[in-house]
């Protein structure tokens, strides 16, 4: 293909995908012709309007003709921002689109919104495809596990810039609202493409917007206006609320906002929500009572988890209100759970808010935080018999049942297959606990059959990760230690 053919098989993937117009052909073509330093042009036939190869020749292009330092990430990925958004609607435009569908339906407005972000390349479906997904039977039913591919790997010499780069506070932070239309540079994606919707939540202002990594199905953000810290609080899940009366068919839940039990961003207050449903929303119950006339279970789940379920919102909010404030203050030195050390607190929950049938349900995850001289990366996180597969913080994602894990799995994976079908050596003895692990389920050196059982391992040390990460663990002492503290309520 050659550039003026990908020009113009880029401007006829932008029009058949309704992102402009026939009329705007001849501006968007210019656009992209200035963009590249071209002032002529040569018409050609469209030979193909799959955006990504017509892309990839833009791109070659302009790391050969030195516009661009190079034709990898980072580089490649700021420059496809930067073309995209030629063909892209002004901010403005995609609100009015999204708040006319919204007086149809919920549905209606976040079907619009997320083909737009798809469309545009700001989700880049080229990366996301390529991500691993399968499931492992638990005890506690059946356990997503992922390996995210879609971060990618940087050029090397973006890698050494990045050193010598003077770092700016503009935009404070990558979910900053600042970021719809930034152009970016080495150290911060380019987000010209990214397009922002505004939500109003308990009176403040909030933003929607998808997230380009694409976790799970739909995968969005909702962030705060301002930039400030995340906290758990009695307006949280007022919040939470709101959002599911704006968008009933949608889940939303937020990290715990303390260090080890949190997400991996806590400067900047956010919830993350999508459609999907998860292994955690199919978890059984194990036991129920009542809390001010309002229905709590406790689930079989890794993690300990109280489900608050209602058709009055404010008799949901009131519970779980009353269920936060006394777990902030919560001591069981017998469970190992103190809730401060000095002025610093431990004590938290990951919230988790959907509707169902017309039903509210609030699920809250009882988190602790401390650390001591046995576990120094935390009491209640993934241990050392872990991290092999898993030894970041369980976050929101995770809480619910859905891995994501590193990817360098993949390579791991696959020499641990080659060790025991081929006796290949093992570069790390990290593996040596897993390793036993899987020579014990297998039944023959059949290849297929020992990658299949390697998969089943990993994604039953993602399970241990999930029980160590428990404030009570799932047998009888952890459920005495659980109803305790519901009978303190």
């Amino acid at each position: 293909m050659t550039l003026f053919e990908a020009i113009e098989g880029l401007t006829q993937y932008a029009i058949d995908a309704s992102l402009i117009k026939e009329m705007d052909r001849v501006y968007c073509r210019n656009r992209v012709l200035d963009t590249l330093k071209i002032f002529s042009y040569e018409s050609g036939d469209i030979k193909s309007t799959n955006h990504f190869d017509c892309l990839k020749v833009l791109v070659d292009y302009a790391a050969n003709q030195g516009i661009i330092e190079s034709n990898r990430p980072p580089y490649s990925d700021l420059f496809e921002s930067q073309i995209m958004d030629i063909f892209m609607p002004k901010p403005s435009e995609v609100i009015e689109q999204f708040n006319l569908k919204m007086k149809v339906s919920a549905e209606e407005a976040t079907d619009y919104y997320y083909n737009l972000s798809k469309k545009s390349h700001y989700i880049r479906l080229d990366r996301t495809s390529k991500n691993m997904l399968w499931q492992v039977d638990s005890p506690y039913g059946e356990v997503a596990i992922s390996i995210n591919l879609s971060k990618p790997e940087k050029d090397p010499k973006a890698i050494a810039a990045a050193l010598s780069k003077v770092e700016n506070n503009y935009p404070k932070c990558l979910l900053c609202k600042e970021n719809e239309g930034y152009s970016g540079h080495i150290n911060h994606p380019g987000r010209h493409n990214h397009r922002i919707v505004p939500l109003m939540l308990q009176s403040e202002e909030w933003f929607l917007q998808y997230s380009p990594y694409a976790y799970f199905n739909e995968h969005s953000i909702v962030l705060k206006s301002e930039h400030e810290n995340m906290i758990i609080s009695h307006k949280t899940f007022s919040r939470l609320m709101d959002f599911l009366d704006l968008m009933p068919h949608y889940f939303i839940g937020s990290n715990a906002d303390l260090p080890l039990v949190g997400g991996s961003l806590l400067t900047h207050d956010h919830y993350q929500c999508g459609k999907n449903e998860f292994a955690m929303d199919k978890a059984t119950v194990i036991g129920a009572f009542a809390i001010d006339g309002v229905q709590v279970e406790h689930l079989n789940w890794p993690l300990s988890v109280l489900r608050i379920s209602d058709f009055n919102r404010s008799k949901v909010e009131k519970v779980a209100c009353r269920i936060f404030d006394a777990w902030v203050g919560y001591e069981d030195k017998s469970y190992n759970i103190v809730p401060f050390t000095n002025d610093i607190r431990h004590n938290t929950v990951t919230p988790i808010a959907r509707k169902k049938e017309g039903m509210y349900q609030l699920d809250l995850v009882l988190r602790n935080n401390r650390s001591d001289d046995r576990h120094p990366t935390g009491i209640f996180h993934p241990h050392p018999d872990v991290h092999p597969v898993k030894k970041e913080n369980i976050g929101l994602i995770e809480v619910m049942g859905l891995a994501v894990l590193p990817s360098r799995l993949v390579e791991e994976m696959t020499m641990l297959t080659d060790h025991i079908v081929s006796n290949t050596p093992l570069t790390d003895n990290k593996f040596e606990i897993i390793l036993t692990k899987i020579e014990e389920k297998i039944t023959s050196k059949d290849r297929d059959h020992v990658y299949e059982t390697v998969r089943q391992v990993i994604g039953d040390t993602f399970v241990k990760g999930l029980e160590d990460s428990g404030v009570y663990k799932q047998n009888e002492e952890g459920f005495n230690g659980l109803l305790k503290f519901v009978e303190s309520l």
